[in-house]
């Protein structure tokens, strides 16, 4: 009896200690978006991309989502009550992303909510890191495949990009001409 009582004090304990708040369960910010994307977002939860912006550029994507009804992965029962249910779409600078991590009250600078499927632009309004979230506030697995394009490509980058090409370009020069 004794020994039932520990180790079900034992179970709750872990299981307390373990909990995770169901609204940032998931939550994720990724630096620099991929030109494209699928992600499996679970029930309350949300992803966001971060782009370093300056003022005037734009940066601009689509995204489809699709629902089976799946609670979590590997649900064989299917539920039918989500087919009308979307994610909200926002587009926030750091302030008010901030305040949406937290949970307090947030004014985002590009909104649309409950979509299915969407194809935007946004005109950066400032300089600055500007975070693009996709929030899933149902209780339903959403699968989101998407593409953001931010046509704004780093100096570095060039010059990598630039390094490499002259480093090839340069060494199949050498071969070619040891071959004759």
């Amino acid at each position: 009896m004794k020994r039932r009582i520990v180790l079900f004090v034992l179970v709750f304990t872990l299981v307390l200690s373990s909990g995770v708040d169901a609204r940032s369960h998931e939550s994720t910010t990724w630096k620099q978006p991929l030109t494209s994307h699928s992600i499996l977002i679970e029930g309350f939860s949300w992803r966001a991309y971060d782009i370093e912006c300056q003022e005037g550029d734009t940066i601009s994507g689509s995204f489809e989502v699709t629902c089976d009804g799946s609670l979590y992965i590997g649900d064989e029962q299917k539920y039918d009550d989500w087919s009308l249910e979307g994610i909200q779409f926002y587009i926030f600078d750091e302030g008010n992303y901030s305040l949406f991590v937290e949970d307090n009250a947030f004014k985002a600078s590009f909104v649309r909510n409950d979509v299915l499927s969407l194809t935007w632009t946004f005109e950066v309004p400032s300089d600055g890191i500007w975070y693009i979230v996709y929030d899933n506030i149902t209780i339903y697995l959403m699968n989101i495949d998407g593409t953001i394009i931010y046509p704004h490509v780093s100096n570095t980058l060039v010059v990598i990009v630039l390094g490499i090409v002259g480093g090839l370009g340069a060494l199949s020069l050498v071969l070619f001409t040891k071959r004759k």
